[in-house]
């Protein structure tokens, strides 16, 4: 029996703590209706508690470097922290930091000399975690008040927002978005924000009311709008859509501030990237070629140029429209994968195209007319309706796909208006509320249930480390993480003679560089924008695609490799994520006999190459 009993054990510890956690929340919230500080207490309770346990459950140090650019912050923050220079340590060359805005790796390298080099992944989890609470407690604690959500409504907030993946995903990585949010809320709350600060009339002092408070207001919003443009180059967009807000109730002195902190942000920014290129021009030509993807937007900007030198400005119009309309079916498509994280939504991304891709795009566009009804209720359209449209105009006319990472920033903003949609409609659209509130809890909660049950990565790297003795028996029984975990075990072994050398793959390089110590880059990077930007914007814009670059990537690679030391080498690492154009050009550098295979024996995928020089 007690054999029994203690089989059960390790089912009836999380059942008895879920049961006090419900009974401690149901005695939270019988305070609610005792008075309004209680209210707002017990809200701010649960919602920490809540994103507190989501940051606990989701949170893996270990896939530092998956999305690519947190490898990039990360390297430059901790060069700050070392050094005192904002340098790009995970590229080969150490170029500074120039496409990316600085704000973010600085206030993290700021964090880091406070830490020390000892305790830098504990501060990053922390700094990360308070931050995602922080912005929580803005949507459902300053958010609810603002717009006097109702119980269910806030509670429906807490579903949506609480336990999307997305931002669990983007906002625990070391990714500038983390530190946005929180910023980009506060300064549509402080726009729309009728309460005036107030200090207390002591006896015999004078108070301090209308214009000091107003004056205060006004420095913060100019210096909020000031640090949005610092941490990301959105923010260009987004903070003077606040300006609006603040006209309308005849503050023109907090309109004047907004704009006049965006436009220090915008010189604070051009300053530091003027600076930025200087210094990366002495890197040799062939790396900079291979390296422009990460040195300037110019790169972006190259797609709409390599059309209109080709074709006219009249195809660069055709070329626009066309972006456009691809974009926006991407886009309903990855609204749909944000908000509702459907298995089949992944493959209409990845696909393009078919019947699934239909139906996730009428859903997504479905939920987009939703939020969008709701933005344009009276409560929401300063708040929140102006800042997404024109982020939304931005997205449309950017010449690379809106994956789920670029709605993050808006998701607060979608959220709140498909609540207030909701509310427009009534009792039907209150069960539609509960309706998506339940779905989108089900499909996120199957993904954090999965990523925390089925695959723990200490017990992986474990696995990897003593599968090393058979690595063809571990790969064989692993999965493509643990193959991945073997190739980065092998260059691990390498130990000293490893140092220096370069890792190119997709999208894992930057996580397997950073677990092996070598500086990485994406391939994809060194294709020309017009062949990596997607087929589906030609065609939908009537293009045909511009000349090519047949042998182009080959060259920069190469180019690249010859200027590396000459002890130094460059792997080429194929995991299945590279674009066909990236396919082809390695098809055709292994033809011309320039890559040798090594890496782990037996192991088929992902394939390890060194090029030759």
């Amino acid at each position: 029996m007690s054999r029994r009993v203690g089989s059960l054990l390790p089912l009836l510890r999380p059942a008895a703590a879920t049961c006090l956690l419900a009974a401690a929340c149901a005695r939270v919230l019988r305070t609610w209706h005792a008075r309004r500080a209680g209210r707002e207490a017990a809200w701010t309770a649960l919602t920490v508690l809540v994103t507190a346990g989501l940051c606990a459950l989701w949170f893996r140090p270990d896939f530092i470097g998956q999305w690519g650019d947190d490898a990039l912050y990360l390297s430059a923050a901790e060069s700050f922290a070392d050094r005192g220079e904002l340098l790009c340590t995970a590229l080969p060359f150490t170029p500074m930091l120039a496409k990316y805005p600085p704000g973010y790796p600085l206030a993290l390298g700021m964090t880091f000399r406070v830490a020390g080099s000892a305790a830098r992944t504990g501060m990053l989890a922390g700094v990360h975690a308070a931050l995602l609470v922080s912005t929580m407690l803005i949507l459902i604690v300053g958010f609810g008040r603002r717009l006097a959500l109702r119980t269910h409504e806030r509670l429906a907030l807490l579903g949506l927002a609480g336990t999307n993946t997305s931002l669990l995903a983007v906002c625990l990585a070391p990714m500038s978005e983390a530190l946005y949010l929180p910023l980009l809320l506060l300064c549509a709350l402080g726009a729309g924000e009728s309460v005036t600060w107030e200090r207390r009339r002591r006896p015999g002092g004078i108070g301090l009311r209308a214009v000091s408070s107003r004056a205060c207001r006004g420095i913060l919003l100019g210096l909020g709008a000031g640090a949005l443009v610092l941490v990301r180059s959105i923010g260009v967009v987004m903070a003077p859509a606040l300006v609006p807000a603040v006209l309308a109730r005849g503050r023109r002195w907090q309109a004047v501030a907004i704009l006049a902190g965006v436009g220090a942000g915008m010189v604070a920014t051009g300053v530091f990237r003027g600076e930025a290129g200087k210094a990366n021009r002495a890197l040799p030509a062939p790396a900079a070629q291979a390296l422009r993807y990460y040195l300037d937007y110019r790169y972006h900007a190259d797609y709409y140029r390599a059309i209109g030198s080709a074709a006219g400005p009249s195809a660069v119009v055709r070329g626009a429209i066309g972006l456009a309309i691809a974009n926006a079916r991407l886009g309903a498509l990855a609204v749909t994968e944000v908000l509702l994280p459907v298995r089949k939504a992944e493959a209409g991304l990845s696909a393009g195209a078919g019947a699934p891709s239909g139906v996730l795009a009428a859903g997504g566009l479905a939920l987009l007319a939703l939020a969008g009804s709701g933005l344009a209720h009276r409560r929401l359209r300063w708040l929140l309706g102006l800042p997404a449209a024109s982020c939304l105009c931005l997205l449309l006319f950017w010449p690379w796909p809106p994956g789920p990472r670029f709605w993050v920033p808006l998701l607060p903003a979608l959220i709140l208006g498909a609540i207030f949609g909701c509310r427009r409609l009534g009792r039907p659209g209150t069960l539609g509320l509960w309706a998506l509130v339940a779905a989108s809890c089900a499909t996120h909660g199957a993904i954090i249930v999965e990523r925390h049950g089925v695959g723990d990565v200490r017990a992986a790297i474990a696995a990897a480390a003593t599968a090393l003795s058979d690595p063809v028996a571990g790969a064989a029984a692993g999965s493509g993480d643990a193959a991945l975990f073997l190739q980065t075990a092998w260059l691990q072994r390498a130990g000293d003679a490893a140092r220096g050398d370069v890792l190119a793959g997709g999208f894992a390089a930057p996580w397997v560089g950073r677990l092996a110590g070598l500086q990485s880059l994406w391939l994809d990077s060194i294709l020309r924008p017009e062949v990596l930007v997607p087929e589906l914007v030609h065609g939908a814009g009537g293009l045909d695609r511009p000349p090519g670059a047949a042998g182009d990537p080959v060259a920069r690679l190469a180019g690249l490799a010859r200027e590396l030391p000459r002890e130094a080498r460059l792997f080429v690492l194929d995991d299945g994520t590279l674009v066909a154009p990236m396919q082809a050009a390695l098809s055709e550098i292994a033809h011309a006999g320039r890559l040798r295979r090594v890496g782990v024996r037996g192991v088929a995928h992902p394939t390890l190459y060194e090029l030759l020089r």
